[in-house]
């Protein structure tokens, strides 16, 4: 009986290991963003930078949830970080939406393309009052109010 009990063991745990590896849908996708577009309100405006670059990074979780990590640059100087947290998943087919408050990011893995947009316009007012209107309070007076980096992954 002893020759049995080792290989039975492990027949045992690989019968309770395999069907939680096979449930496993996690994954990672990372990419650079290849343009910048910005707007006030739904009007899109001249981009007030040269460049926009940046990276993103895009943790799918076996759970459902997602971790998002974007940084971007203006002209070669960093610009932001954000969106570490966890976000709730919207699927519809491959493409996966997350939302939280300002933000919203879509990814298509079937192309590849991932989209981060912001809307912006509780903090930002455009297009900029001329004198002598003022800026609401609360607000900044800029040329644009809503933001979308757009990229491709890298894998």
């Amino acid at each position: 009986m002893r020759r049995f009990a080792l290989p039975l063991a492990l027949l045992i745990a690989f019968a309770l290991v395999a069907p939680v590896a096979a449930e496993s849908k996690s994954a990672t996708y990372k990419g650079e963003f290849t343009t910048g577009s910005f707007y006030c309100g739904a009007t899109p405006v001249t981009s007030p930078y040269e460049t926009v670059t940046g990276t993103w990074t895009l943790n799918l979780s076996n759970d459902q949830t997602a971790t998002v990590t974007v940084h971007a640059w203006y002209d070669g100087a960093h610009h932001m970080s954000t969106g570490h947290g966890k976000y709730e998943v919207a699927t519809a087919g491959d493409t996966v939406t997350l939302k939280l408050a300002i933000w919203t990011a879509t990814f298509d893995p079937e192309s590849g393309t991932f989209t981060w947009a912001t809307d912006l316009s509780s903090y930002y007012q455009c297009p900029p009052p001329t004198p002598p209107a003022v800026v609401i309070p609360g607000h900044i007076a800029k040329a644009y109010d809503n933001l979308v980096y757009t990229g491709r992954a890298d894998q």
